[in-house]
């Protein structure tokens, strides 16, 4: 007997334009959808400024100027915007699988705690620091949303809630290393008295910054964790004769800072 093998069947051109079509009818539908999205987003906000008797418009324009139009905006819009497009990456990867992570800001937290910890602990400079520091923030990060895929598998513990509740547990985790020298907190020479923050990686194992049409971007990989008071604010990473008020770990100290204070206390800077 003859073994008949199938052969694979080409598309013909009306299924290969069909299916082209269909791609670009998703793209069309993402992108309105995102537009619409940011409309009523803005329409929203809009209205709750009016209602309490400010200026709609004013407060557009000052949207714009800080993340877009104002020299250097858009360079430090992409910066600050690299870890959530890193939390966006992993939430495709959990729906993808079925599994509903809302539990990210722990996990990002965590990763870059164990991060910084390589980078600032260990005594290593070099670029092989910053493939480390990738290493140890992937483990970081792995680990912690290792603990909800365990209890979902082994006790059938819902992943919704046990990420979610684990955010705050990495968010004390996480103060809590920064109130210890020997694991985050840089040490009091290297700091202001009510900072805390991490050491800062050595010059030899910086990224450096890219600057395009005067925008210098902090897209790189050096992590620094803070944890802000009540009247410090972030300035720079590096040492900067530009920013006032600075310390000697390149943080301003100036309440009067237009520079927002990052949510929940706690933020992953990215230059």
């Amino acid at each position: 007997m003859t073994d008949v093998v199938a052969q694979p069947m080409e598309n013909t051109p009306d299924e290969v334009l069909a299916a082209t079509r269909g791609r670009h009818l998703i793209v069309g539908e993402v992108i309105t959808l995102y537009a619409l999205s940011i409309a009523a987003a803005m329409a929203l906000a809009a209205i709750l400024v009016a209602s309490t008797g400010g200026s709609a418009t004013a407060v557009l324009q000052a949207l714009l100027d800080g993340s877009l139009l104002n020299p250097g905006r858009w360079g430090l819009t992409l910066g600050a915007a690299a870890p959530l497009l890193l939390v966006a990456l992993g939430t495709i990867v959990s729906s993808r699988a079925g599994l509903v992570n809302i539990g990210q800001e722990g996990q990002l937290l965590m990763g870059s705690a164990f991060a910084t910890f390589v980078g600032t602990k260990l005594g290593l400079s070099g670029p092989m620091v910053i493939l480390m520091l990738c290493v140890a923030g992937i483990f970081g990060g792995a680990i912690w949303a290792a603990i909800a895929a365990a209890l979902r598998f082994w006790r059938n513990v819902p992943e919704v809630l046990t990420t979610l509740l684990m955010v705050t547990i990495a968010a004390q985790a996480v103060g809590y290393g920064l109130r210890s020298d020997w694991l985050l907190l840089a040490p009091a020479g290297d700091r202001a008295n009510r900072n805390q923050v991490s050491a800062q990686l050595d010059d030899a194992t910086r990224l450096p910054r890219v600057t395009v049409f005067g925008n210098e971007s902090r897209i790189n990989i050096a992590a620094v964790l803070w944890k802000p008071n009540s009247d410090s604010v972030p300035c720079h990473l590096y040492n900067d004769s530009s920013c006032p008020n600075q310390n000697s770990s390149g943080w301003r100290t100036d309440a009067g800072s237009p520079t927002a204070d990052p949510p929940n206390g706690q933020s992953l800077g990215s230059n």
